[in-house]
């Protein structure tokens, strides 16, 4: 039986570049905005810890200003986009409402989204991450340069003993990506999915 299936299942294969990995929630889902506007979350005093438990919360997030115009024109300037996403333990829905919500806003990252407890796990040397909260998910152990997404820099200790950049918004952050070398080569991206091979 394991011969049958491993025969008919794929492999995975990714174009040799630089890869961006782009937080979620509050990057390129607005989480804070859903959390506020939830419930009138403001009036009822709504916080995070609440909000990321309830079915639904992040299936109906809006975008992030600027994010679905963004994800496209890093995609144009070559580099692999990948969705890099924690959820909370207590809400085991949220893995499939993140995926719908991808499905929903940008199809073309639709299967391009690593589902995660350990952010430090992942990448290499060469690629960025972009974190709203590069403190959680120890993505401060991220192997490449991680740029810190909207609100007031951290200054923290660590942020500044690793040299963390810091991106007010989706047009400050695309001006950074314009700033750093490209990838040697450009992969297709008329279809982001990755390409089967058997």
């Amino acid at each position: 039986m394991w011969l049958l299936k491993n025969t008919l299942m794929s492999v995975r294969t990714y174009p040799d570049v630089p890869r961006v990995y782009l937080d979620m929630d509050g990057v390129v889902a607005d989480f804070e905005k859903g959390m506020n506007e939830a419930h009138d979350g403001i009036k009822y005093g709504m916080t995070a810890k609440r909000f990321k438990v309830i079915p639904g919360s992040y299936v109906n997030l809006d975008p992030v200003p600027g994010a679905i115009d963004g994800v496209h024109a890093l995609l144009e300037l070559g580099y692999f986009v990948m969705i890099l996403t924690k959820i909370p333990s207590e809400n085991p829905y949220a893995a499939s409402e993140k995926i719908v919500w991808l499905k929903r806003h940008l199809p073309i990252l639709e299967d391009l989204i690593i589902i995660t407890p350990d952010k430090g796990c992942i990448g290499t040397s060469r690629d960025t991450l972009v974190d709203d909260f590069p403190e959680w998910a120890n993505a401060h152990n991220f192997p490449g340069q991680i740029i810190q997404f909207g609100g007031q820099p951290k200054l923290d200790e660590y942020v500044l003993r690793a040299g963390h950049l810091w991106a007010k918004n989706w047009s400050t952050l695309i001006e950074m990506f314009k700033e750093l070398k490209l990838p040697s080569s450009k992969p297709d991206h008329r279809d982001q999915r990755c390409p089967l091979t058997r």
